[in-house]
């Protein structure tokens, strides 16, 4: 992912190397000069165990966003498969509060100022606020079920892909249970979400002929959206 002249690479990156420079020992992820590929020693993120699958910057540059499947970043708690640190050092911007302990594989990440999408395992999708981290609802695929595993934004419009057939219903982070006169919506390898409130547009249900969900999107500067 690039912001400005830089770019973070992430997974189970454990040494970066850059032409004939010595090989820089990194913790999963690695802030990059873009114009050189040099590594920023100065970007100082230490992700403990396991990998991460998913980067995410907002608009306003605030944050980097990690989600994936580790234990812990720089030692913090509750830090554990997501996350959001500093662009310029790597440090934890805020904690990440967990108040129901739900929290799985994350992978993917999509981010607007507001909110954080966080596509992951159990077929669900968190929504945390931006400004605390703390998790506002989340939505799980019903039916045929599936997990939600890729995520990209186009303007005030998220597109979702996964292994999913069947429907979203939204899920109240208090009671764990379905909000008032639930709403659903039907799904089928693909949703969309309306950004400006962060939920579901209903009806965008494009009929897909596969069997093994979707990994992969993109919409591309014709406005095309492409679906792998």
């Amino acid at each position: 992912i690039t912001h400005d002249n830089d770019v973070y690479i992430a997974g189970e990156v454990t040494h970066v190397q850059c032409a004939a420079a010595a090989p820089t020992r990194q913790y999963r992820v690695s802030k990059l000069a873009g114009a050189t590929g040099a590594v920023d020693t100065s970007f100082d993120v230490r992700v403990g165990g396991g990998k991460v699958w998913a980067l995410a910057i907002p608009p306003d540059g605030s944050r980097l966003y990690l989600g994936g499947f580790f234990a812990a970043v720089n030692g913090a708690p509750n830090t554990n498969w997501f996350a959001a640190v500093d662009l310029a050092t790597g440090r934890n911007v805020i904690p990440n509060p967990d108040p129901h302990g739900n929290r799985d594989w994350v992978f993917d990440l999509a981010a607007t100022n507001d909110h954080v999408y966080v596509a992951g395992e159990n077929h669900r999708m968190w929504v945390h606020r931006a400004s605390d981290l703390n998790l506002d609802r989340y939505y799980i695929t019903n039916g045929y079920g599936g997990d939600y595993q890729a995520l990209s934004l186009d303007g005030d419009r998220l597109i979702t892909g996964g292994h999913f057939h069947g429907w979203e219903q939204e899920y109240n982070t208090e009671t764990r249970g379905t909000v008032p006169n639930p709403q659903f919506g039907q799904v089928q390898w693909v949703s969309a979400w309306d950004t400006t409130t962060a939920r579901p547009t209903f009806g965008f249900t494009p009929r897909l002929n596969m069997s093994e969900g979707v990994w992969a999107l993109m919409t591309d500067s014709a406005g095309k959206r492409w679906v792998g």
